[in-house]
């Protein structure tokens, strides 16, 4: 499993996320908190736009470092499966206390990154 590659298409991936959170943040507090008031939907929309600012930076910083050499690269992969580790340990703290979580398919698409990441540490070249 090439490092370069899972660096570069994990940073693609991060930069459209990001970009999709800060400009619909607004239709995803409305899907998660239906029927919440307007003021609730702008605090949800104005806390997506940094969150989404966070991932396009982060999805920079893969792309930009797909190039360095492998052992740095697979450090960097595996903060990376670290970081996914903790926004999934926070939507299973938020399903336990009964409160909104993201949604199952993110969970699995999130779980699937950390392990091919977790895997690429390990294996990777």
């Amino acid at each position: 499993m090439k490092i370069k590659t899972l660096l570069t298409s994990f940073g693609i991936l991060n930069i459209f996320q990001g970009l999709f959170m800060f400009f619909n943040g607004r239709q995803l507090s409305e899907g998660v908190f239906l029927g919440a008031s307007e003021e609730a939907l702008s605090v949800g929309e104005q806390m997506h736009m940094p969150l989404g600012a966070s991932f396009i930076g982060l999805g920079f910083v893969l792309f930009i470092c797909r190039n360095i050499e492998l052992d740095s690269s697979k450090k960097l992969i595996l903060s990376y499966a670290v970081f996914i580790g903790f926004t999934l340990l926070q939507a299973l703290y938020n399903h336990l206390l009964g409160n909104h979580s993201a949604p199952p398919p993110i969970i699995i698409v999130n779980l699937i990154l950390a392990a091919i990441s977790l895997y690429a540490y390990k294996k990777g070249s």
